[in-house]
């Protein structure tokens, strides 16, 4: 079993501990922290100033779906991220059918079709934040950033379209209303996009009232064309790979359905109840993952609590 001795060594960056003939990465708080950071902070950085450009703004200035990977477009790749079991697709790469739940209003869906990939931030509402001075290779590097994991998402189509293009002072979720606040701020700050006064008096309220341990996001850096993954390459969103959620070094893999992670990523992980089982644990033989980590950090930063038991 995983002491909590093992987790508080502060000095080392990962202790390896063998549990049943299992060698579990587990993350001390150094690593955690520095693959995380709390919203607030990057909202700190965020400029504040109104609006411009509405009237101008025209979708087509954002090319998408452009190629990632092979045959697979953006959407393709953010599909088989996403989802919480291995994806069917045809030999050019249009995803068919997965397991995917719209963490804006919980929907499950089994059929490709049904699912909209969103951009957290609105192309529209990037417009007149600031992308409306940008080249056209950083506005397409922007609509398909898989750089960086909650720029886009897979969602319902009922909840993305209420979304609209409206900022969290105009819209928000049905629920993760902490997290959604959390990966607004993040992307505006990895883009360099401004908010409006009332946006940013919305999102700081949300921010402080969530408080810090709920609205941990991943630690973004700034998009360039370069880092958003461009044209011929997948990005590095969590799972992204061209062979449909195979694993190897990705952070996450989705369950096969029974009750086995691989050994490479032996994190249980249950994306109802969002708890994660260690090896040794006392529900995780009885535990069928949704989804497999490689350790326990990689669990957590994907918003997973650790089981109790």
């Amino acid at each position: 079993m995983v002491t909590t001795r093992a987790r508080d060594i502060a000095a080392c960056l990962v202790s390896l501990v063998i549990v049943a003939g299992t060698t579990v990465a587990v993350a001390t708080p150094a690593e955690a922290d520095s693959k995380r950071v709390a919203a607030v902070t990057l909202l700190s950085k965020v400029k504040v100033s109104s609006e411009k450009g509405a009237s101008s703004y025209e979708r087509s200035r954002f090319k998408h779906w452009v190629n990632k990977k092979g045959r697979c477009d953006t959407r393709a790749v953010v599909l088989k991220d996403e989802s919480k079991k291995r994806t069917t697709q045809t030999s050019s790469c249009t995803v068919k059918k997965g397991r995917w739940v719209s963490a804006y209003d919980g929907k499950r869906m089994s059929r490709a079709a049904s699912v909209e990939i969103d951009h957290m931030v609105p192309l529209a509402e990037a417009w007149r934040s600031g992308a409306r001075k940008w080249s056209k290779n950083k506005r397409t590097a922007f609509a398909n950033d898989t750089g960086y994991t909650h720029t886009l998402i897979a969602v319902s189509k009922a909840s993305n379209r209420s979304k609209s293009d409206g900022d969290p002072a105009e819209w928000m979720p049905k629920r993760s209303t902490c997290s959604y606040v959390a990966k607004w701020t993040a992307v505006k700050y990895r883009w360099k996009l401004t908010m409006d006064r009332t946006e940013y008096r919305q999102v700081k309220s949300k921010l402080n009232a969530c408080g810090k341990k709920r609205t941990m996001v991943t630690k973004p850096a700034r998009g360039t064309v370069k880092n958003a993954g461009g044209i011929g390459t997948s990005g590095n969103r969590r799972g992204g790979n061209d062979g449909g959620n195979s694993g190897g070094g990705s952070p996450s893999v989705p369950g096969n359905g029974g009750y086995d992670c691989p050994d490479s990523h032996p994190i249980k992980g249950n994306a109802d109840s969002m708890i994660y089982h260690v090896p040794g644990g006392g529900s995780y033989d009885a535990t069928k993952p949704e989804e497999c980590f490689r350790s326990e950090s990689d669990a957590v930063a994907a918003g997973y609590r650790r089981a109790r038991n």
